[in-house]
């Protein structure tokens, strides 16, 4: 028993903290099916790592990133062009769109569209620099949302709620994202980053500061 404990929260303290929604929603053992918007090269890898047995589908634009060994199925595509019609409607039980729409000029159209690829009842999460961010000190890492030069477009979380709730969606959480172990986590964070990067990022300090904010919700 306490061993299965110490398991779980260690466990917890290792996921990436956008991923934590998962955490309290699904186990390990558990099948579903995921769609992470604008993965990146180790999006899969963070995802699998944790929930081995769900079948994961992602999408990015960058050439680069292939994920045809650990994917159902990767959708090399541009997200402003709106074209999602190879993608499988009504079919997905959590969509993640993590620091993506901060990087789109239509992102609440892109968000709109998507919707309609969950599964009734599945889950969205979507998380974005707020407001505050464009208060704080610059920093390499990013730290001011004006840091980032592919930033391109501001969003509040009473636009993300209204456009999901309009959607057909009911808020299940939302708010600026504020994780305590990953507060309590900062030296150790502020030291990997030294190390790997060879200075201390930005984005070690974005639990503490608020930069974030972040909407979890579920289809009707």
């Amino acid at each position: 028993m306490r061993l299965s404990v110490f398991y779980h929260i260690l466990r917890y303290i290792r996921i990436p903290k956008s991923y934590t929604f998962l955490y309290r929603m699904f186990d390990a053992k558990d099948d579903f099916k995921i769609l992470d918007v604008g993965c990146g090269k180790n999006g899969a890898k963070k995802v699998k790592t944790f929930f081995p047995k769900c079948q994961y589908y992602a999408i990015d634009k960058d050439p680069g990133v292939n994920l045809n060994d650990v994917c159902g199925k990767y959708f090399h595509m541009d997200l402003e062009k709106l074209d999602f019609n190879n993608i499988p409607g009504n079919f997905f039980d959590v969509i993640v769109m993590n620091h993506v729409i901060e990087h789109l000029r239509n992102g609440d159209q892109v968000i709109e569209k998507l919707l309609s690829k969950l599964g009734k009842r599945g889950v969205i999460y979507i998380e974005f620099p707020s407001f505050w961010s464009t208060k704080l000190p610059s920093k390499k890492g990013t730290l001011n949302f004006f840091d980032d030069s592919t930033h391109c477009r501001l969003y509040s979380l009473m636009e993300i709620f209204n456009l999901l709730m309009r959607n057909g969606c009911v808020i299940l959480k939302g708010g600026t994202r504020r994780n305590l172990v990953n507060n309590l986590l900062i030296p150790y964070n502020a030291i990997r980053s030294l190390r790997s990067r060879g200075y201390i990022a930005g984005s070690v300090f974005w639990d503490l500061l608020g930069f974030c904010q972040y909407v979890l919700a579920m289809k009707k």
